[in-house]
């Protein structure tokens, strides 16, 4: 949940505080709604959001209701806003205050408020509403959302089977709450380990932050991961949350009573440079009276879609149903995920997430289990330190480098060349040509062109004819649309046979000698001897000498 961009209340919210102003709808494609099953989505786009918004739920009187992660949880919503800046609101069919017509048809309306700062001042507010038809229901579905899990039971009265067995535990550890709960009420009982219990009503359950409701024909309970009475249980080497409850409600005639055990993973994944592995148990004990279930379908999908099997072939996904564990393997870098940059310790490191879903459905007994896991995965971070490649050609005397490889969301800013700090502008108006350059997969790599000349590139001479030309620099680079900066070293050298020494040459005839000294292209920086004496000061006046840009030429008589 990030908190930066939904600033959550715990109460209703009667009076907007903030300056708002209202359209009906908003900005054509900036918000996508889509029906996924039991969950009902929203997409804002992150050019309509930004970094600064609100969401706020519309109960049915028209009230704005405010969720902290602790409400989103108890009543079936969650909020994830990507690597890239797009964020996802998704809300069970059955959450606190979608409109419910016969559990088939439900409505869920919210106001998007989108603010131009981080004090969140003043907004500009939006109603999207969405409606989604989900029927018929299994007998039982849990859904494993992100943030909380979520099990909802068929509640109507059916004909007592002959094989029924009246000292199930569970049944029988509720009975006594049951028996003495007064009349006309709702209770729910907790198992926990070592036999003990704790039993609530309703009210006290919804307190301590579950959601517990009843639609038309269903009863439901649902409960954040790390809810008080959640255990953990490793089931097939996978580790699980655990919720194992009854929830019942007394007449004067009659107890009913609903087994709304759930349990879900938190987390079952493994990770090499090539290859995500997700496993699932396929038979989760806390939830069948016996290892024998009858698996009727598996399916998988990415971003809440399920996937026919030709497009899980193309992506290159394996669906492994096995007697214990159901196994997705997802390529690193398929299609239906993304790779992000990000900065470790001053090196750039990218991950890459994707949102696979997985559902199972089994029959143990008469009834059928409708099992939904929605089960976002991030790989570790991935060292790319990015490569300076020399792509000098000495006698062109331009430097040529390029800096790369980087994923989209990499900007260059700023180079450094000597003690000299430039904008990618400024360089290109100093005559340095950066460029930026795009492959069709989206990455990108930087180019750099620095004449050898240039007052900012060092020398090194090695005598007797060749130089070295020393470009120092460093990359200040960001990553959008965080900002989060870094930055790359890095010294190219071009090595350059072009040092032309001095050359004497000279003749004599019978009255004297006649020399001449051709500079080279080093300019003044060598002395003139004659024999092991500087020519220069009082030995320079012996001699007939005169000099100009090129050489100089002296008589000895």
């Amino acid at each position: 949940m990030m908190l930066c961009c939904l600033r959550f209340g715990i109460t209703l919210l009667l009076a907007v505080l903030v300056t708002e102003v209202w359209t009906q709808n908003p900005p054509l494609g900036s918000v996508r709604t889509e029906c996924q099953g039991s969950v009902m989505m929203m997409m804002l786009d992150k050019s309509f959001v930004g970094k600064y918004f609100r969401i706020n739920v519309i109960d049915n009187k028209g009230a704005l209701v405010s969720l902290s992660p602790r409400l989103a949880a108890q009543c079936g919503y969650s909020l994830t806003v990507d690597f890239l800046g797009n964020a996802k609101f998704l809300s069970s069919v059955v959450s606190c205050f979608a409109q419910n017509t016969n559990d088939e048809t439900y409505k869920l309306t919210v106001q998007i408020s989108v603010f131009s700062n981080s004090a969140m001042t003043s907004a500009s507010s939006y109603v999207q509403s969405m409606t989604c038809r989900y029927s018929p229901w299994a007998e039982r579905e849990i859904l494993c959302e992100r943030n909380y899990m979520e099990v909802s039971v068929r509640r109507g009265v059916p004909l007592i089977e002959p094989n029924f067995v009246q000292d199930d535990p569970d049944w029988s550890l509720a009975y006594p709450e049951a028996t003495a709960a007064d009349n006309s009420i709702w209770k729910i009982v907790f198992h926990l380990p070592a036999n003990r219990k704790t039993t609530m009503t309703v009210a006290q359950a919804m307190t301590n932050g579950y959601g517990i409701n009843t639609t038309p024909t269903r009863v439901l309970v649902r409960a954040a991961y790390n809810s008080t009475e959640s255990q953990p249980q490793v089931i097939q080497t996978v580790p699980m949350a655990v919720l194992r409850s009854t929830t019942f409600y007394k007449q004067r005639w009659m107890v009913m009573m609903v087994d709304t055990a759930v349990t879900c993973p938190t987390d079952g994944t493994a990770f090499t440079e090539q290859m995500i592995t997700w496993n699932v148990p396929r038979v989760l004990p806390p939830l069948v009276p016996t290892p024998q279930i009858t698996t009727l379908d598996v399916q998988m999908g990415v971003d809440g879609r399920k996937l026919d099997p030709a497009t899980i072939h193309n992506r290159d996904y394996k669906l492994d149903v096995g007697p214990q564990l159901i196994t997705v393997r997802i390529p690193v870098g398929a299609d239906g995920g993304y790779y992000k940059s990000h900065v470790l310790d001053n090196t750039y490191v990218i991950s890459y997430s994707i949102e696979p879903m997985l559902e199972h459905t089994w029959q143990d007994g008469p009834e059928k289990t409708k099992y939904t896991v929605l089960h976002p995965i991030t790989t570790p971070f991935m060292p790319r330190p990015p490569v300076v490649t020399n792509n000098t050609v000495p006698k062109a005397r331009v430097f040529n480098v390029t800096l790369g490889t980087f994923l989209p969301d990499v900007e260059l800013v700023k180079i450094i060349v000597g003690p000299e700090t430039l904008t990618v502008q400024e360089a290109n108006l100093k005559g340095y040509n950066v460029q930026e350059h795009v492959f069709p997969n989206g990455s990108k790599t930087y180019t750099l062109q620095v004449p050898f000349e240039d007052p900012n590139v060092k020398q090194k001479v090695t005598p007797p004819d060749t130089r070295t030309y020393i470009l120092p620099l460093t990359y200040l680079l960001n990553i959008v649309p965080e900002n989060t900066p870094f930055t790359h070293p890095a010294v190219v050298e071009a090595i350059l046979k072009d040092i032309i020494p001095p050359t004497v040459t000279g003749y004599c005839d019978g009255a004297a000698f006649y020399t001449m000294v051709t500079y080279g292209n080093m300019g003044r920086n060598w002395i003139p001897f004659v024999g092991s004496r500087e020519l220069g000061g009082s030995l320079l006046a012996l001699y007939k000498y005169n000099a100009n840009s090129t050489n100089f030429w002296m008589t000895a008589i």
